[in-house]
């Protein structure tokens, strides 16, 4: 009786953004419950950057340099963030529609209970990526570097790592569908029984075998 070899897990859809025509914006234009279209804002700095409650659609923002960033409530499609500097974003319940990161350095980005759908980091190193009981679809990480990438209790379907260091995964209580693991380096994992719907490389099993042992109580001793 023949098996057929299990199929690759489906790969993020995280096409290009493609931006309109955009105007020159101000930073006053940032401010909580802003409607902001076709904007582009170039080396904005400030000690703390609010668009709380607030829409951005066809934006993008170059060289955005402050402590602190304050999303919660925004929704965010077709926008650009280039080369950010940003030390805590937050941005739990917020909604993230073709979003594209690109190279920077994000610290805690606190993004809980939010909606993510087809969202790409690329270059980006982060401290903390807080998706914890978010709905996650389509989410492409690559040549990024994160101490901890939280998914606890999330629902997470067709995320893909390319040449990603993560220190700490943590999939507590997830719920993951066609979630690729093999371009990362992974240096601990929390939850390892919710790992299901996750596919991982033969070397990456040999990497985690001592963590597998722990998980299941084996003690390994030469022979």
């Amino acid at each position: 009786m023949s098996h057929q070899a299990p199929a690759d897990p489906a790969p993020p859809h995280c096409p290009t953004v493609e931006l309109p025509p955009l105007v020159a914006g101000q930073l006053d234009d940032l401010r909580s419950r802003a409607l902001l279209e076709a904007v582009e804002l170039l080396g904005v700095q400030g000690a703390e950057v609010r668009l709380t409650d607030a829409t951005l659609d066809g934006c993008r923002l170059v060289d955005l340099h402050t402590p602190t960033l304050r999303l919660e409530g925004s929704s965010l499609r077709d926008v650009v963030l280039h080369r950010p500097d940003v030390a805590l974003v937050q941005a739990w319940s917020t909604r993230w529609r073709d979003v594209h990161l690109d190279a920077g350095r994000l610290g805690a980005v606190d993004a809980y209970e939010s909606d993510w759908g087809s969202v790409r980091l690329s270059g980006v190193k982060l401290t903390y990526l807080n998706l914890r009981g978010s709905q996650v679809a389509d989410l492409l990480l690559e040549h990024c570097r994160l101490d901890t990438l939280d998914l606890n209790q999330a629902q997470v379907r067709r995320l893909c790592l390319i040449d990603c260091q993560v220190d700490t995964l943590d999939v507590r209580a997830a719920t993951l569908s066609d979630v690729d693991l093999r371009g990362a380096h992974l240096s601990t994992i929390e939850g390892l029984p919710d790992l299901r719907g996750a596919t991982i490389s033969s070397l990456q099993l040999q990497q985690l075998a001592g963590l597998l042992a722990h998980h299941l109580g084996l003690r390994v001793e030469e022979v």
